[in-house]
Order: C-alpha cells, then structure tokens, then sequence
C-alpha cells in the first residue's frame, strides 16, 4: 500500500535519472559510431566479433534498412546532445568567473552594514522630545523605527546582553567559532567577500595601484571598528589560519552546475514556452522591445481598446507581471491562461516581462547579461512613458527572482506602483543583485 503513495515521488526520481542517464548515452552512442566507423575504414583493429554499428550500404532487408536508418537518427541526436554538452562546459566556466565590479558602491554598502548593525538596539533619543525634524515628519508609520546608531559613540559593554547575542549569531559566519579565535584579519576577509566578493589579497593588491582617497582598505577598517563597537571588545590582531576554511565566503565555493539535455530538457522547455508565446499572440499580446540600449527588456503587451476610450482619470491600472527564474513561462501556464482569457484582465493593460536569464533561454543573447538595477529601471521608464502607465499607475505581481526587479520598479516608482502583491519574495543578499 505505501508503494502506491510513492509511486509518484518514485516516478520522478526515475524520470530525472533517465534525463541525466540521457547525456551518458548519447556520449557512449558517439563512441561507439567513432569505432565502429574506424574499424569500417581500416584505422582500428577490432576483433570480428565486434558488433558493427548498421549502415545503409551494409542493408539488404526492409528490417535492416529502418535498423540502420534508427541507428543514424539515433547517431545524429547523441552527436547533437553531445556537441551541447562540450558547449555547456564552456558555459560553466562562463559563469564560474567573479564579477570585474561591485554592484553597489562602497559607501551605500557601509551604510547598510551600520544601519543593519543597529538593528535591536534601542532607537536614538531625539535632543528635544518636544520637536520633531522633518525626516521624522515626512517618515512613512509603515517603514518601522530606524535601528540606532548611538553605539558607534558610545560602544556596548562586553556583557550587554545585546551584545552577547550578536557575537553568538554573528560567529555562524565563521561555523560557529568561538569568538576570541575570530582576528581582525580574518573579520576583514570575511567583509571583503561580503560586500566585494573578492579575497582579501586582492583588495589589497588593488589598493596599491589607487590613491589614498579611492583605497578600500581604510573602509573596511571602518566597518570593522564598528563591529567591535556593536560586540563591546576589540577583536586580536593578526590572522587565524584556523579560521581560512571555516569562514563563510561564497566566491569560495564553485557554483553548482548539472547538464541537461538539449532535447529532452531545453527542446521541451522551448516548445512549450514557444507554444505560449504563440497563444499570447493570439490572444491580443504584442512582443515589444525597449530601444533605449542593446539588448533592452522584451515585454509582452495588450491594451484593450475599451481602455484607450476611457477618460484617464477611470482607467484601471495595468498589470504588470514578473516571473522567477525557472523555465520561463512553463511554469506560470495556468496564471498566463488567467491573465489572457478572463474578462477582469481583458479590461485593463497586461503586461509580461520576458526575462531569458532566467528562463533556460540558453541560445538568448542576453542569458549572461541579466539587467542592472539602473538598466532595468530605465527600460520600465521608458515603457511607462511612452504607454502613459504614469497616469494610471501600475499593480505589480511577482514571484520568487522576479520580487527583486519588482522591488526595483517600485523604489524608482513608489507613486506609480498602486498595489503589489509578492509570492515567495527574495530577502537576502539584496545588495548583491
């Protein structure tokens, strides 16, 4: 009785094994043609009972001609998958390569590290209870109350109860080390990884080359003191090379890469997605471009007629619609279906972003270029202008990777974004994206 429960679990284990078995196969088909052809041609010496692979002009039956014509689709689809795979290795180191930049500047990153290490301690007393500043006037009731940074003048002591909680959590980036064995030196290649994803050696070998003034060095001093004043101790001088393996860096660790096929894994996922994009077509959508730089966001579109018709003031904001990463559109089918066929989304804009670094797209121009911040929201800019979506506004959905580019749109656009509603949002590591 427990097998039927599992048969389904068990029917995608065996499933993904064969997709993953496939490449194996088709590596060993090719072999096997390539010695097989060397022994036809006299370049190897294979014994007689060597199983020779069929061809046509060895066929002298109906049976061994269609033998021989499944051996050469079965050839040309294994020596397909296998010239994918060496193309998908290249792929691999690709993306094994750090970054030349950092994504935010140093000083934003500063800033949050101080502004993150306030967090829990009581906020800063205002010099005067009875005024209030205009910061604090303007300050939206939602956001919260901004950590503290009075720690920075006057540090914790080493027995604070906050104190002592920050160095316990803080040392699981460092395996949960005890915190005397935690050094200065290892603090500063920790942030060094942290904010610049680069060794600290390197920082240094880069430092050498700038002035005083563009160092990085200095500031991740800066950062350090503040630790030290947040924890209530200085840290030791100097470098534990206990620590050179224990510490968490994610430049460190190879990123994890299994091949797929290409027909029953990208062909698939294409076929589908292709499928999709044809329905959308002929529901009304347009597969539009922005032309402000190369390789500019894509965009499904569909305005409505009975929309346009409407004063400005009584048109329903349009929807906008950010997937996350996967395989495209595959795998929002049934929301996509919603979004095309139901009388609600058939009275306002609809509106699609096509996101190929994120979709398995892997022949896409622009699979290794996923957007910056700056250059996605100039893309949505110049949507929203040349649409007239400022008027109306904008209701965003997004799910998983797609909640970062949603929290883009609706920091450069806090008046245009009019709802959101965020599935399974991305909260870590926000600086790095």
């Amino acid at each position: 009785m427990s097998f039927i429960f599992n048969a389904p679990a068990l029917a995608v284990d065996v499933g993904i094994t064969l997709i993953y078995g496939f490449i194996g196969g088709c590596w060993l088909v090719v072999i096997y043609r390539m010695v097989s052809l060397g022994g036809q041609l006299a370049l190897l010496s294979l014994p007689s009972s060597f199983p020779h692979y069929p061809s046509f002009s060895s066929a002298s039956t109906a049976q061994e001609y269609w033998l021989s014509l499944g051996g050469e689709f079965l050839f040309a689809i294994s020596l397909l998958e296998v010239i994918f795979s060496i193309y998908c290795l290249y792929l691999i180191r690709c993306a094994q390569a750090l970054p030349d930049s950092t994504p935010r500047s140093l000083e934003l990153l500063k800033d949050l590290i101080v502004h993150a290490l306030g967090s829990g301690l009581e906020p800063d007393p205002p010099s005067d209870p009875h005024t209030r500043t205009t910061d604090e006037k303007d300050l939206d009731p939602d956001l919260g109350i901004a950590p503290s940074t009075a720690f920075l003048n006057k540090p914790l002591p080493f027995d604070h109860p906050k104190a002592k909680d920050f160095r316990e959590n803080h040392s699981i980036w460092f395996q949960n080390s005890r915190w005397e064995d935690i050094y200065r030196e290892n603090h500063l290649e920790w942030l060094s990884a942290a904010l610049l994803n680069k060794p600290l050696e390197k920082v240094k070998e880069e430092d050498k080359l700038k002035s005083k003034e563009e160092a990085v060095l200095p500031l991740l001093d800066e950062l350090v003191c503040a630790y030290e004043k947040r924890v209530g101790t200085r840290l030791p001088d100097g470098y534990n090379e206990y620590l050179a393996d224990k510490t968490i860096m994610l430049f460190k660790d190879p990123i994890r890469v299994s091949l797929r096929p290409l027909t029953l894994s990208y062909g698939v996922a294409w076929s589908v997605n292709e499928i999709i994009r044809q329905l959308l077509r002929y529901k009304g959508f347009k597969l539009k471009c922005c032309s402000n730089r190369k390789n500019g966001l894509k965009y499904f579109l569909r305005i409505p007629d009975s929309w346009r018709k409407l004063p400005s003031d009584q048109r329903p904001p349009a929807i906008l619609f950010i997937h996350g990463i996967g395989t495209g559109f595959l795998l929002y089918s049934s929301l996509i279906k919603y979004l095309a066929l139901s009388p609600w989304a058939n009275e306002r804009p609809v509106m699609i972003l096509v996101q190929p670094h994120i979709s398995m797209e892997i022949f896409s121009p622009a699979y290794f270029l996923p957007p910056s911040e700056t250059q996605l929201t100039g893309d949505i800019k110049e949507v929203f202008e040349d649409l007239g979506f400022h008027e109306t506004g904008v209701e965003l959905l997004a799910h998983s990777n797609g909640t970062v580019v949603s929290g883009w749109i609706i920091k450069a656009f806090p008046k245009l974004v009019k709802r959101s509603c965020l599935l399974d949002p991305i909260c870590f590591g926000k600086w790095l994206h």
